[in-house]
């Protein structure tokens, strides 16, 4: 059974793709009718190309051990009945992740080595070079080779203080260095890889849907291009933090900075709410205590309270794999996906269609205008033509009359021929 967000995404590519379809049916009538042009036919074309590879980007930002891992896995991984994307205690994803859908090439994880940090290309240059990344087949059918391949997400590699200096992972005097473990006899524990590409068959996915996993604030320190491009790209941040310690320092830094003043739609995610799930506690406590979190948190990142969610990955990942739909619902996942299906996907196909009218509106109008005149020339020119086809009624008759008057003249003459002839 599909979801409402499942449900609410294929709506939206099925409005993209009869926009598309729209779009080139026009750009067919202007070729046939002999109004197209290099120009118009170049934006339209360009049009048509982005429409058919636009993607509804949602970034998952969040501080360590928040759960971010977790409630990807329940969103979008349950259906193999475990864990794929790494998530246990110790183990994460350790470099940006991107989740999506490529038809036109089998399954796959691409990992891009640490080691790229060294030179000045950029994550979106490096993506047109296959030869630097490590591609893994995936084998959607099998969990056992699902879960290997995903479980690279979280490889790590030891090397010298220095070697992690120049890759640009070491700076004592920001927060955002938690990915460097420290070793002793000058030795840190670094990520295998930079960044990460998955091509996945999934129904959402399939549907334009894509999906940015951060790996804790530390990227958003070593990798710019996440902060300057990928996450202010993004059409929502879902930004976790913990129903025990609600907003930390760290936490209120990282949204000041990267989210609050560059993403227009946010939601925050308090996660693991089942720790609130006292039985000592009556339901009208713990729903008091969840309340008073919800508030604090909707003050603090200055978000209106409808936008802060609180729910458990780890019991809505377990509901969906056990088909547990009452504990389904309490996780709360189900409300986190009926907003961004009420509220993001409308709102990003809101955007689309403003961006569609603005490049192919101005066309349709210039379309529209040169139709009525051309109408309102053919009117005028079949107005005359009827004015000229009455008179030409008329001299016809007179001409007829004409002619039978001379008929019968020439009758009259042929009898008085032929009259003296026979004399």
């Amino acid at each position: 059974m599909r979801t409402e967000l499942e449900n609410q995404v294929a709506n939206y590519q099925k409005w993209r793709d009869e926009l598309r379809a729209t779009i080139e049916a026009y750009q067919a009538w202007l070729e046939s009718h002999g109004h197209a042009d290099i120009r118009r036919s170049l934006r339209i074309y360009d049009l048509v190309e982005s429409l058919r590879n636009d993607r509804v980007m949602l970034a998952f930002l969040a501080e360590f051990s928040r759960g971010k891992t977790e409630l990807i896995n329940a969103m979008f991984f349950s259906g193999y009945g475990q864990r794929l994307l790494p998530s246990d205690v110790g183990r994460t994803t350790m470099c940006p992740t991107e989740i999506f859908y490529d038809g036109s090439e089998e399954p796959y994880v691409r990992l891009l080595p640490i080691e790229t940090r060294q030179g000045e290309e950029s994550i979106s240059a490096l993506k047109h070079k296959p030869v630097e990344w490590v591609q893994i087949k995936l084998d959607v059918d099998s969990q056992e080779d699902m879960a290997a391949a995903m479980s690279k997400l979280a490889d790590v590699k030891t090397v010298t203080v220095q070697e992690a200096g120049m890759l640009g992972l070491l700076e004592e005097s920001e927060f955002v260095t938690t990915t460097v473990i420290r070793r002793n006899h000058g030795k840190v524990e670094v990520p295998c890889w930079r960044h990460a590409m998955i091509n996945f068959p999934h129904p959402l996915l399939k549907s334009g849907l894509v999906i940015l996993d951060t790996p804790g604030v530390n990227a958003l320190g070593t990798e710019p291009e996440l902060t300057l491009s990928m996450i202010p790209s993004a059409h929502a941040v879902l930004f976790l933090l913990a129903m025990d310690t609600g907003v930390t320092k760290s936490d209120l830094k990282v949204w000041q900075e990267y989210v609050r003043d560059y993403v227009s739609r946010r939601v925050a995610v308090l996660n693991k709410v089942d720790l609130a799930w006292d039985e000592l506690k009556s339901q009208g406590d713990i729903d008091a205590s969840v309340g008073r979190q919800l508030e604090e948190t909707a003050q603090t990142l200055e978000l209106s309270k409808d936008h802060v969610i609180a729910l458990s990955a780890q019991k809505a990942l377990l509901a969906r794999i056990r088909g547990d739909a009452e504990m389904l619902e309490k996780s709360g996942i189900v409300r986190l996906e009926r907003l961004i299906a009420d509220e993001i996907i409308p709102a990003k196909q809101q955007i689309l269609r403003a961006a569609v009218s603005r490049e192919v509106g101005g066309m349709v109008e210039s379309s529209l205008q040169s139709l009525i005149t051309q109408r309102e020339s053919g009117a005028s020119e079949l107005q005359e033509m009827s004015k000229l086809s009455g008179k030409n009624r008329d001299l016809a008759q007179k001409l007829v009359s004409k002619f039978e008057q001379d008929k019968t003249q020439y009758g009259r003459h042929m009898e008085s021929f032929k009259a003296s002839l026979s004399t």
